[in-house]
C-alpha cells in the first residue's frame, strides 16, 4: 500500500466517524461543561485566569477550547504538525492585551471580552478539530454557529463517502435522506426569499435546479455549497474542514467568488492556513503580497481577493487541477514591494514540502511548486 493510498483510506475513516458523530447527541459538549478550566485554580495568577475560575461559563468555554485544541494537532494530510500552536500563542497573547484593557475599565467589560473572544476562537477550533473530535466539533458549531452548522455537517456527510460516489445508489439512501434535511432549508430559503432570488439564477445557471442536480456531481455540489453558504446568518464564519479539501479536491472550487460583489466575502472559507504544516517563507511571502496591495475600490475587487484565497489554499494542498491546464513553464509575475528572494524561497520550500507530505515525486515538486507559487503571484495586487 503506497503511503498516499493509506493517508486516502485513513482520511475517509475520519470522515465517516465525522458522519456518524453528526446524528449524535450534544452530549459532548454538555460533558465539556461540567468540567472546570484546562489550568489550576490554585495557581491562578492573573486577573484573566482570576475571572475564569470565578465564572462557570467561562471555564466551560476554556476546557472546551483545551479539547479542541487538543483535537487540532495533527495535520489535515493525517500526519505532521498543524498551524494551531502558533495561532494559540497569538490569540493567548491578543486575549490578555484586549481584555486586560477591558478589566481595567471594569469587571463587567472584562468578562464580557473573555466570553466574546473565547466563543469565537472555539468556533474556529470546531472545524479544525472535526477530524480529531467529531462529536464535540459538531456539538460546538451546533451552540455557536447555528445556521452554519447544518452546512458544515452536510459538507462533512457528503465528504464521509469517496470522490464520484453514486448518490442515488441504495447503498447510500440513509445518508442521502440525512443530506436532504440539512440542505432542504437552504432550497426552501431560495425559494421564498426574493433577496435570495439572485443565487437561485446562478444556481439555475449551472443547471442546479433542486438537491438531486446538487447531489449529481462534485463540481455541482461545490457550486450549492459556494451559493447556500454565503447566504447563511453565520456566513462570515462559515468554514469547510481542510480535511474535506484534503479528501475531496474539487470542492475547493465552493470557495471561489461568483457573485461579483461584496456577497463573494461571505462565501465559505477553508482553514487549509492553519490544518496544513506550517510553511514560514510563504506565510512571509503572503504577508508582503498582502502590505503591498494596492487600494481597490468597487464591489468586484472582493471576487480577486476572494480568487487569490483560494489559489493560496490550493498551493498548500497542491491541488494541480487549479492551474487549469496552465503550462508550468513560464516568466514569473513580478509584484511591486515583492523582492525575486522571497518567490524563490518560498518555491523552494514548497517543493521540500510536497515531497515530504507526499504531494508530488521529487523530480515533479519543483516545477509544480513554481506554478503554484506564479498562479500566486499572477491573482497577487488584483482589484478584479
Amino acid at each position: 500500500m503506497t503511503m498516499r493510498l493509506f493517508m486516502t483510506m485513513r482520511l475517509f475513516t475520519l470522515l465517516s466517524a465525522f458522519a456518524l458523530a453528526a446524528a449524535a447527541s450534544p452530549a459532548a459538549a454538555r460533558d465539556a461543561a461540567l468540567s472546570g478550566p484546562s489550568f489550576d485554580c490554585g495557581g491562578a495568577g492573573t486577573r484573566i485566569e482570576t475571572a475564569i475560575c470565578g465564572d462557570p461559563a467561562l471555564a466551560a468555554a476554556d476546557a472546551l477550547m483545551a479539547r479542541l485544541f487538543a483535537a487540532s494537532r495533527v495535520s489535515a494530510f493525517g500526519r505532521g504538525p498543524t498551524n494551531q500552536l502558533a495561532v494559540q500563542r497569538r490569540w493567548l497573547a491578543d486575549r490578555d492585551r484586549l481584555c486586560g484593557e477591558d478589566f481595567g475599565t471594569s469587571e463587567d467589560d472584562g468578562r464580557r471580552c473573555l466570553r466574546n473572544l473565547m466563543a469565537a476562537r472555539n468556533r474556529e477550533l470546531a472545524a479544525a478539530a472535526m477530524a480529531g473530535e467529531p462529536e464535540l466539533a459538531m456539538d460546538t458549531l451546533r451552540a455557536l454557529l447555528p445556521a452554519a452548522a447544518p452546512l458544515v455537517e452536510a459538507i462533512g456527510l457528503y465528504a464521509s463517502e469517496p470522490p464520484g460516489a453514486d448518490w442515488g445508489a441504495p447503498a447510500l439512501a440513509a445518508k442521502r435522506s440525512r443530506l436532504t434535511a440539512l440542505l432542504e432549508p437552504f432550497v426552501r430559503r431560495f425559494a421564498e426569499d426574493e433577496d435570495l432570488r439572485f443565487g437561485w439564477l446562478i444556481l439555475e445557471d449551472q443547471g442546479i435546479v433542486g438537491l438531486d442536480d446538487a447531489l449529481a456531481s462534485e463540481a455541482a455540489f461545490a457550486d450549492f455549497v459556494r451559493v447556500a453558504s454565503a447566504y447563511t446568518d453565520d456566513s462570515t464564519e462559515t468554514v469547510m474542514p481542510c480535511a474535506v479539501v484534503v479528501g475531496h479536491p474539487k470542492l475547493l472550487e465552493a470557495t471561489g467568488p461568483v457573485f461579483g460583489s461584496t456577497i463573494d466575502s461571505f462565501i465559505i472559507s477553508t482553514d487549509c492556513a492553519t490544518m496544513l504544516p506550517p510553511l514560514p517563507q510563504l506565510d512571509r511571502l503572503l504577508d508582503r503580497i498582502s502590505e503591498r496591495w494596492p487600494e481597490c475600490e468597487g464591489t468586484i475587487r472582493f471576487a480577486a481577493y476572494r480568487t487569490h484565497a483560494q489559489n493560496v489554499d490550493a498551493t498548500r494542498l497542491a491541488t494541480e487541477a487549479a492551474l487549469n491546464g496552465e503550462s508550468f513553464e513560464g516568466p514569473m509575475p513580478r509584484l511591486a514591494g515583492v523582492a525575486s528572494a522571497q518567490v524563490d524561497a518560498a518555491v523552494a520550500e514548497l517543493a521540500e514540502y510536497y515531497v515530504r507530505y507526499d504531494r508530488a515525486s521529487a523530480a515533479r515538486a519543483p516545477a509544480l511548486a513554481r506554478a503554484m507559487i506564479r498562479r500566486i503571484m499572477t491573482s497577487g495586487h488584483s482589484c478584479g
